[in-house]
């Protein structure tokens, strides 16, 4: 019944795919007013791959980070999800709007010191954030947006106390129970490649 969450969940299992299909990073964004259910979905793609939160060694990071730090961590990261919280603590718009422009880019900042000319990080990925602005509100690159599908609005449909008890349900499941999908699904995968150079055929189909 609440597709959009359900979308977290696909979303978060995705990165894994992204080489074999030769498909660009991309990102999606929940936008919508505080307390409204758009971090229990971020947590709930979290849970795929490990603990549902930001502290505590969780999978989930702010973005109240530098430029620098969230480039590291989505190459450190590369073929599996980002997760980022609440898009208004970023400390500069710009840094978030550059930000954004890089991972969708799948690509960091070319830089040089006085021995030469560094590395420079790459990543395949997926990233899910929410904020209380959408992210393209951030950016007028028109490559960006087009590599950010944007959901606005209480992913659960409203804030009523039948919905609130839908979120409490989902809470506590995922804090107790987290970190199995994204393997098991990676386990499927590695059995399927065979059948990537049809998959990736279907793809280039739609695109």
């Amino acid at each position: 019944p609440y597709p959009n969450v359900a979308l977290a969940i696909y979303a978060a299992l995705a990165p894994p795919l992204l080489a074999a299909l030769e498909s660009p990073n991309f990102i999606i964004d929940w936008s919508a007013q505080t307390s409204t259910g758009k971090s229990t979905c971020l947590r709930l793609g979290a849970s795929v791959w490990g603990g549902p939160e930001e502290r505590h060694g969780g999978r989930i990071r702010g973005w109240d980070g530098t430029r620098t730090f969230l480039e590291c961590v989505a190459a450190i990261l590369n073929h599996l999800p980002t997760f980022m919280d609440d898009s208004k603590r970023a400390r500069d718009r710009e840094v978030l709007a550059q930000t954004v422009y890089d991972f969708a880019s799948g690509s960091g900042r070319g830089r040089g010191s006085t021995k030469g000319i560094q590395r420079t990080r790459t990543f395949h990925s997926v990233m899910l954030s929410t904020g209380e602005a959408p992210l393209t509100s951030m950016t007028a690159d028109g490559g960006t947006k087009a590599r950010v599908i944007e959901l606005w609005g209480p992913p659960f449909g409203g804030t009523s106390p039948a919905e609130a008890a839908v979120v409490s349900k989902i809470t506590s499941g995922i804090s107790q129970n987290y970190g199995h999908a994204g393997p098991t699904f990676v386990a499927w995968l590695t059995g399927q490649r065979a059948k990537t150079a049809d998959w990736k055929a279907e793809r280039l189909e739609w695109a």
